[in-house]
C-alpha cells in the first residue's frame, strides 16, 4: 500500500521523522536531548534497508534457482560483452530444470510420447555481462493450462545482485507421434500449479 504523505513504513509502522535540533528547552533552564538528523537518518535507513529486503523477497517468492554457471571468453562478441545466444542457450537448460521440478522429466518425456515446444519468447537485457562474472537464474510459472504453460526467467549477477536479463516463454505441451497439442496429466498440472507465481515481469 502507498505511504500516506510519508510518515508510514511498509507495514503501517511509524516512520521516523527527520529532527534538527540536538536539545530542546523544556523550561527552568533544563533541555530535553532530541535525536539529530544524523541519528534520525541512520534510523531511517535501516528501515528503508528492511523494507528492500521483504519486498525483494515478495519479489521472488515462489522462485527457485535453476541454473549457475560463468560467463567464459567465448560467450563474449567483439563488444566485449555475453552475445545473445548465450542468454537463450542459458535460460534454455534453466527451463528444463524448471520442467522436471513438476514431473516433466526426460523419463516422463522418453516414455510418454509427449513433449513440450516453445510457441512464444520475450527477452528484456538489462544490464550487460563481461568474462568471469558468475550467472543465477530463477525460474517461476506464472500461469498453467491443460495444454499450455508461460513461466519466466530472471538471469543475475550473482556477485552485484542485478538482474541482467528476463525472459518469458510459452510452452504447448503435445503427442509427438499427432505432433497436435495434448492435456498434461493430472499429477503434473497440480504439480506445476502448486508453484505458480504472481510476479509480473513487465514484458
Amino acid at each position: 500500500m502507498p505511504r500516506a504523505g510519508g510518515c508510514s513504513g511498509r507495514r503501517g509502522k511509524p516512520r521516523l521523522l527527520r529532527l534538527t535540533s540536538a536539545n530542546v528547552p523544556c523550561g527552568h533552564g533544563t533541555y530535553m536531548h532530541v535525536p539529530g538528523a544524523s541519528e534520525g537518518d541512520e534510523a531511517m535507513a535501516a528501515e528503508e534497508a528492511v523494507d528492500a529486503a521483504a519486498d525483494a523477497a515478495d519479489a521472488t517468492a515462489g522462485w527457485v534457482e535453476t541454473y549457475r554457471g560463468t560467463v567464459y571468453p567465448w560467450h563474449c562478441d567483439q563488444m566485449g560483452h555475453m552475445n545473445v545466444m548465450w542468454y537463450v542457450g542459458k535460460f534454455d537448460e534453466a527451463t528444463w530444470q524448471l520442467f522436471a521440478g513438476f514431473g516433466v522429466t526426460p523419463e516422463y518425456l522418453r516414455g510418454s510420447g509427449h513433449g513440450m515446444v516453445a510457441v512464444d519468447q520475450r527477452i528484456s537485457y538489462q544490464r550487460e555481462l563481461l568474462a568471469g562474472d558468475v550467472v543465477a537464474v530463477r525460474s517461476a510459472l506464472l500461469e498453467v493450462r491443460e495444454k499450455v504453460i508461460r513461466f519466466c526467467h530472471r538471469m543475475e549477477n550473482v556477485a552485484t545482485g542485478e538482474v541482467a536479463a528476463v525472459t518469458v516463454l510459452t510452452g504447448v505441451h503435445f503427442d509427438t507421434k499427432s505432433r497436435r497439442s495434448c492435456p498434461m496429466p493430472d499429477e503434473q498440472l497440480v504439480r506445476a500449479r502448486a508453484l505458480v507465481s504472481d510476479f509480473d515481469p513487465g514484458i
